[in-house]
């Protein structure tokens, strides 16, 4: 059941736009030529075990992409097994939670996909009971903080209109996957993709800029615009070990940047 609301403190300044020239990234990966998808669509991505980078591509599947940009397809998205919950199409967003286990979103549900089970069922619903049945809420963000054994997730909620209703960030236990807390968002925040620091907060990305939320003060604060690295707008967000790895939507890449040159 949702905890309630409570108003979130805000500090979204940001500099400026410049005339400054891009800075090039650590490393940037045309994913259309990686995955050989003319017409890719990638929407999250995911650090797995091993430090392997993993991408979702809603209509063609899981890719695990190397550094050198070599690209193994792990499971189409029509062998993906089925789930006991159907699934409302199309999935949004993946993040890791171990060895060969994911928690990939979906339209109102999250889902457990282990592949060296191949298995896959509803994980975490984040339309909970009671929801209206003519509303409905989509994330574009999930996240997994192992050190808090915390699912996150930022839905919005729409109605039969495909009105904007309400932002949030939602929270969920990882063992059971029932929802912990529902903290309102400004209504017109919306985050491509979403990390867990380890520290109590979360990286999350919106538009070309990258926002820390402290779980604990509920605070979200602007942090830096990867616009400079030639990013136009976040797709799908993850953390390596000493990096920021995020989708860039305007031109389909997998880039990549030192978190200690973003303020992380």
């Amino acid at each position: 059941m949702r905890t309630p609301w409570l108003l979130l403190s805000l500090s979204l300044a940001v500099p400026a736009c410049s005339d400054a020239p891009i800075t090039a990234p650590l490393s940037r990966i045309d994913l259309r030529a990686a995955t050989g998808q003319a017409d890719a669509h990638p929407v999250g991505v995911a650090v797995a075990a091993g430090g392997a980078r993993v991408v979702l591509d809603e209509t063609a599947g899981l890719y695990q992409i190397a550094a050198d940009g070599t690209t193994t397809r792990l499971r189409a998205l029509e062998a993906l097994p089925t789930p006991d919950v159907p699934i409302r199409p199309p999935f949004t967003d993946v993040v890791a939670l171990g060895a060969d286990r994911f928690a990939l979103t979906a339209i109102g549900d999250g889902y457990l996909l282990d592949l060296g089970a191949d298995t896959m069922r509803q994980y975490f619903c984040y339309e909970p009971g009671g929801f209206p049945d003519d509303e409905e809420q989509r994330t574009a963000a999930v996240a997994y903080d192992a050190s808090a054994d915390r699912l996150y997730a930022q839905p919005r909620t729409f109605d039969a209109d495909g009105q904007l209703l309400r932002s949030e960030l939602s929270a969920y236990d990882v063992a059971t996957g029932a929802d912990v807390s529902w903290r309102a968002l400004p209504l017109d925040f919306t985050a491509g993709g979403m990390a867990a620091v380890g520290d109590g907060t979360l990286v999350l990305g919106a538009g070309s800029r990258l926002y820390r939320y402290d779980v604990a003060s509920f605070t979200l604060t602007a942090v830096d615009d990867l616009a400079r690295f030639g990013v136009s707008s976040i797709g799908g967000l993850a953390l390596g070990a000493d990096t920021v790895v995020v989708i860039d939507d305007g031109s389909d890449a997998l880039v990549e940047v030192a978190q200690a040159d973003v303020g992380l």
